[in-house]
């Protein structure tokens, strides 16, 4: 399975406590983002990122979220980690997908930022043969975590587009437990991925907030399910 139904992924899991708070709230999929060397944040260095999944629970999925765009530390990172999933999302880089895509043999995500036009939807187009899933994020000064939300209209068709190519889509961006609902209500993607609102004040996974949006995320897709089998 490329990735659970109306999956909820808690991203920038960057401690054990994080692994096990993500676990106990019975989200889908942890993200760990990985800049080789590197321990600062929400982002971890090579040997952290290999122990922290190593210690997610089987039913927990591992997806790594690279901060380099070589393909062949990638592609070395990918088989020494085992994660379930790859998600690219500093940049959209059809060449680099492309590469991996014939280098590893586990589903890619690959990130569209939507900002203030419609390029995204032109941007997904181009990359949908080649991703297993599309997942969607706000177009900013970084490359994901900004907590910044972005037209769900815009959302909506790039959804409607992976749906019609038979791919699943995420959606991320300035989601929280108020805001879940309206992105799910007006996007119907087959997961949701938070970071940001998540957070305490140093960096770390908060339980409450971590908990009420998984709450809130499933009732939301819950009742989407329900509506799309009454019509």
């Amino acid at each position: 399975m490329i990735m659970e139904q109306n999956e909820i992924k808690a991203c920038g899991t960057a401690s054990y406590a994080d692994m096990q708070l993500a676990a106990r709230a019975g989200v889908d999929a942890a993200g760990i983002i990985w800049h080789p060397g590197e321990q600062r944040g929400a982002t971890v260095g090579s040997s952290y990122a290999i122990a922290l999944s190593e210690s997610a629970p089987e039913d927990l999925d591992v997806v790594l979220l690279p901060r380099v765009t070589d393909e062949l530390s990638i592609s070395a990172m990918c088989r020494r980690m085992r994660p379930d999933r790859l998600q690219l999302g500093e940049k959209e880089d059809l060449k680099l997908l492309k590469a991996l895509r014939s280098m590893l043999d586990i589903p890619i995500a690959q990130v569209i930022h939507v900002g203030t036009d419609e390029a995204a939807v032109e941007q997904a187009e181009r990359f949908l043969y080649f991703a297993d899933i599309i997942h969607i994020d706000t177009a900013g000064d970084r490359p994901g975590g900004t907590g910044q939300t972005h037209d769900l209209s815009i959302s909506k068709e790039i959804v409607k587009l992976a749906h019609d190519a038979g791919k699943p889509a995420i959606i991320a961006g300035g989601l929280t437990a108020e805001y879940v609902v309206e992105a799910i209500n007006t996007t119907k993607p087959d997961g949701v991925d938070v970071q940001t609102y998540i957070k305490d004040g140093f960096g770390h996974h908060d339980p409450g907030k971590l908990n009420l949006f998984v709450q809130t995320a499933r009732t939301a897709f819950s009742a989407m399910r329900s509506m799309e089998q009454a019509a």
